[in-house]
């Protein structure tokens, strides 16, 4: 089973970057936030949203072309609780991790 890693990072990119691994290995996502205060809560949101679009990509879901049924069930999926979970801590932002948080409990 491939492992979904979402890299958060200070690129000057105009877009994320999926980065697919080995066949047998994790899918890396880059997420780009060099435009952003992730200490400010509009940022903060605005990450979290990338994040998610991230996560959705690296568990399979297709921005372009996935059925609605399937990026719900992508949502409800351990590949997507884990990968954000682990961008979240990597970051180590307390305004998005408090973010993620309240809407993680609101579900």
């Amino acid at each position: 089973m491939k492992t979904p890693i979402l890299f958060a990072m200070a690129l000057a990119a105009a877009a994320p970057v999926a980065m697919p691994a080995h066949a047998d290995g994790p899918t890396a996502v880059a997420v780009r936030f060099n435009d952003l205060d992730l200490n400010q809560p509009t940022d903060a949101a605005i990450m979290l949203g990338r994040l998610d679009q991230a996560a959705m990509q690296a568990c399979g879901a297709s921005p372009f072309g996935s059925l609605r049924e399937y990026r719900l069930s992508i949502r409800r999926s351990r590949c997507y609780a884990n990968s954000l979970n682990h961008a979240i801590s990597l970051l180590n932002v307390p305004e998005l991790t408090a973010m993620f948080d309240r809407e993680m409990g609101a579900e």
